[in-house]
């Protein structure tokens, strides 16, 4: 009985048992700069350059965080080691999309990681990419509003 326990005791410590979790992290989002605590925060994780800012039913994860005093912030949890990007958007009166003005031009807060900007145009998946590599990441992101 002693040696079953033993045995046992030396499989559960092995590092092959934490395997899974040594090949993920946690991925901690703050959205700062909020203009207001109205609504949701939407964050969306990229894990392609195929589906950045593509068909929304091709994102790797979403996750909605509540604004509070300017501020929300997310987990993703448990992703795997990868390259990743995010894109934000402040749905304020949460329908659930990005309202845009004439134009295209959002009328609702939006960013993405690495404070990535394109010119004229939403910034490519090399502009935001970020590498997820060890036990947890912190992602900082900062609201972008435009005058309507």
């Amino acid at each position: 009985m002693v040696l079953i326990l033993l045995a046992a005791a030396c499989v559960l410590s092995s590092p092959s048992s934490t395997r899974g979790q040594a090949d993920s992290c946690d991925i901690h989002v703050s959205v700062i700069n909020l203009r207001n605590d109205r609504g949701e925060v939407e964050v969306a994780l990229y894990n392609s350059s195929d589906t950045f800012l593509g068909d929304s039913a091709k994102v790797f994860r979403t996750a909605d965080g509540k604004p509070e005093a300017g501020t929300s912030r997310v987990v993703f949890q448990r992703i795997p080691f990868g390259t990743y990007a995010i894109a934000v958007f402040h749905d304020e009166n949460l329908n659930r999309k990005m309202d845009k003005g004439m134009f295209g031009i959002p009328k609702e807060g939006y960013g993405f990681s690495n404070d990535a900007m394109g010119f004229m145009r939403a910034p490519d998946f090399d502009q935001a990419k970020f590498i997820c590599d060890r036990d947890s990441i912190e992602v900082v992101i900062k609201m972008k509003y435009r005058p309507y």
